[in-house]
């Protein structure tokens, strides 16, 4: 139920890298407080979501201020985002090829809902079976005797709206940073009475699952996941409205397209306990422009500076041994299930950094880590597991403790999975310093177990 961060941003038309002269947004940040609820935990970062996105499509040159909109806090009624979502059906500087983003940065609530509004939901039979294949988000004047006509239900408030807007040849770009995200978009386009599917990889082999030709959807989380908001670089903001910010600001082109903004929400997602959905994840609109970004100049990746840092001084001496057949790493691969020990030989720095990056790239900061220290000379231990293929290990060593402390401050990330930012700090802190020696490994993993491997198969 936690935060759903909704920005309408109507009528980005792009015709060979231009932008047209009509743009539009609508981005609504809900809330700090409730007009009818104490109870409601407050969400203090989406008015920040809204502000950075924002920044975003004007600096880029997506969208001018004049025709941008923010609806935050108070502003956030059902009244006012319902009215200036219908207004857009009206708006006559809105013309096929146009685009209407519509982003939304608050709490959210379905029937899979387990916190606040999923008992009152429960509680109402009816209002729980209608909202079974569909997405709640909660307006500021959100009234918990009155659910059913307060929520904002995207099935009933939206679908009708976006429906004509399809049918005029509008594009949508339709992002929910909220909890229960999943099911906002599947609801806008499920039939009437039909419960649609929840599970991250939806198929579309049915027709009647494909109801809009224009429309992309980016969304926090599963039909049946909560999501969070986190300090981030000093001010609290929605984790996937974060990260979606830096794969805007670090993407490769100055336009970023729906298939390149899925790779790298993929890839990139700092919070791997909240999977993140989107629309279409056929190749059907892959090509569609979801906006332009900031930066014209190509900013290369992160991860790969990172991977790529060597030291001026002597290289590491390291060994990767497995725990189960004592195989040194001179074995070409490891095998499912398999325990490694990465030892690192005849070290006289007082810090130790590791880091990994999976086939699907992915980056796991290894050490520091403060439930699993640093024990004698082995770095870590851990296990062969999916995705399989091959792991890179990059590994500093160094005496200056500002390189250290901050790598610290991002031992807390959710299963060690670091976000573009936190991997750009990082690199910036070691770039300066250039006080630190280094190791590259490379582990080779097959889905083979490893019990038919130490058996020779």
């Amino acid at each position: 139920m936690k935060k759903i961060a909704l920005k309408l941003a109507l009528g980005l038309s792009l015709m060979n890298g231009l932008v047209m002269a009509s743009n539009h947004a609508l981005l609504i940040g809900c809330c700090d407080k409730y007009a009818k609820l104490k109870k409601i935990t407050p969400l203090y970062g989406t008015s920040n979501d809204v502000t950075a996105l924002k920044k975003i499509l004007i600096e880029s040159g997506t969208l001018s201020a004049h025709n941008t909109r923010s609806l935050l806090n108070t502003q956030a009624t059902k009244k006012n985002i319902v009215a200036t979502l219908t207004s857009m059906l009206t708006n006559k500087n809105l013309k096929r090829g146009d685009t209407l983003y519509l982003y939304y940065s608050g709490h959210g609530s379905s029937s899979y809902d387990s916190g606040f509004f999923g008992k009152k939901i429960k509680e109402d039979k009816q209002l729980n079976k209608f909202l079974m294949n569909t997405t709640a988000l909660v307006p500021y004047d959100v009234d918990t005797k009155n659910l059913y006509d307060t929520l904002i239900i995207t099935k009933r408030d939206f679908k009708p709206l976006f429906e004509k807007l399809d049918k005029k040849g509008i594009k949508i770009v339709w992002i929910t940073d909220a909890c229960y995200a999943g099911n906002a978009y599947r609801s806008g386009n499920a039939k009437k009475d039909k419960h649609a599917p929840f599970s991250y990889h939806e198929t579309h082999k049915k027709s009647n699952t494909v109801n809009y030709q224009h429309l992309l959807f980016y969304g926090a989380s599963l039909a049946t996941l909560p999501t969070q908001e986190h300090r981030h670089n000093g001010e609290m903001r929605g984790d996937f409205s974060f990260e979606l910010e830096q794969c805007l600001r670090n993407a490769p082109n100055s336009t970023i397209r729906h298939k390149e903004l899925k790779k790298c929400l993929n890839s990139n997602f700092a919070n791997t306990q909240i999977q993140h959905n989107y629309y279409p994840q056929s190749t059907r609109l892959d090509n569609q422009i979801v906006m332009r970004v900031p930066h014209h100049t190509t900013r290369r990746d992160m991860r790969e500076l990172l991977f790529k840092l060597q030291s001026q001084n002597d290289l590491l001496d390291t060994d990767i041994i497995s725990l189960d057949s004592k195989r040194s790493r001179v074995i070409k691969s490891f095998c499912n299930h398999e325990k490694l020990s990465v030892k690192v030989l005849n070290n006289t720095q007082k810090y130790l950094l590791a880091f990994t990056k999976d086939k699907k790239g992915k980056v796991i900061m290894l050490q520091p880590d403060s439930k699993n220290p640093i024990i004698g000379n082995e770095l870590f231990r851990t296990v062969v597991q999916p995705p399989f293929g091959t792991d890179k290990i990059k590994i500093f060593a160094t005496n200056d403790e500002n390189i250290y402390k901050t790598a610290l401050k991002f031992s807390n990330r959710p299963n060690g999975v670091l976000s573009t930012a936190d991997i750009e700090e990082i690199y910036k802190v070691l770039k300066k310093s250039g006080n630190f020696r280094t190791a590259n490994l490379t582990v080779e993993t097959i889905k083979t177990d490893v019990k038919k491997c130490i058996a020779g198969d």
